[in-house]
């Protein structure tokens, strides 16, 4: 380590990564890559976080087949001698049908894993029947306390109604921006409570009363409505999801869940999604699918790279 006019001694070490080497984060996720290898779950990874998941209508036959995994990322644990986060390892189930959930007792190792009817995954928080109203409830609290920063800054300066718009874009809307494709499909009755955010963060920043009218506040300081931005995010994801190669992971569940599907009695965030492109396609004429793939751009990349190298 080098600070200033301080350097620590060399030392090698045989076991562990070296703290604050910007290879070693490369080198944890070469080693942990094989975790779920021998998994029979679908899976997902992030860092040093991991999530593995099954699906079926009997509670039974998902403690069954997780069980099974979770003594297989156990083996694997001991083999490489990587000590799993035991108290950080919790399980959640999953249904419309709340009343006939059964609780199921998974183990890792010797311990039975905690339920956790609100997990966050990657900052998003869901709730046991996936209509995201907790995350709203989360989200509505943040914008609450921006707005509060936002109140005490008016309060102690003189600043431009343009830049506490800014400010406002800056700290509420990123909230509401955060993974809204997802929870969109939320109940109007929770979305609403954004719009609420919405009505008083405007007024406050154009000094106006906090009843005004939100279609005037928006159009006063050209903000986009809620709703309409959400949507407008969501396109862009889907078109971006669409553009990828078949070998990555997101755009094979969209291309399995294209070809599986049926009209959904509860509709879901990529059939949220999908069914807003399609109404672009009839209204606007732009089609996802004629976006010129993901991988053709990254192929002239290479190509105008190779020839600046030969320039060279």
């Amino acid at each position: 380590m080098h600070g200033e006019q301080l350097q620590s001694p060399w030392f090698q070490t045989s076991i562990g990564l070296p703290q604050g080497s910007v290879i070693s984060p490369i080198l944890f996720n070469i080693f942990i890559k094989d975790i779920f290898k021998s998994v029979s779950a679908d899976c997902c990874k992030f860092a040093d976080d991991a999530t593995i998941w099954h699906s079926h209508s009997d509670p039974k036959v998902i403690q069954e087949k997780l069980q099974k995994d979770l003594n297989q990322v156990q083996k694997w644990s001991n083999d490489w001698r990587m000590k799993l986060s035991i108290q950080k390892t919790e399980y959640s189930i999953f249904s419309k049908e709340k009343n006939k959930v059964q609780n199921i007792k998974p183990k890792l190792g010797n311990t039975i894993l905690k339920k956790q009817p609100n997990p966050v995954i990657l900052g998003l928080k869901l709730d046991e029947q996936l209509n995201f109203n907790s995350h709203i409830e989360s989200t509505v609290k943040k914008a609450k306390r921006s707005l509060g920063i936002i109140r005490e800054i008016k309060g102690i300066a003189l600043i431009p109604t343009k830049t506490l718009i800014q400010i406002y874009d800056s700290l509420v809307c990123s909230i509401f921006n955060y993974a809204s494709s997802i929870w969109q499909s939320s109940t109007s009755s929770h979305l609403d409570k954004l719009n609420e955010i919405q009505r008083k963060g405007l007024a406050l920043c154009l000094d106006l009363p906090s009843q005004s009218s939100l279609e005037a506040l928006e159009v006063l300081s050209g903000t986009l409505p809620i709703d309409l931005r959400r949507e407008e995010m969501a396109i862009r994801e889907l078109g971006k999801i669409n553009s990828y190669s078949n070998n990555v992971p997101i755009k094979r569940k969209f291309e399995i869940w294209k070809e599986e599907k049926n009209p959904e009695k509860i509709i879901s965030p990529l059939g949220k999604m999908y069914q807003q492109t399609e109404d672009m396609k009839d209204t606007e004429l732009v089609d996802i699918d004629k976006i010129e793939p993901q991988y053709e751009y990254q192929g002239l990349v290479s190509v105008i790279r190779a020839l600046t190298t030969g320039v060279t």
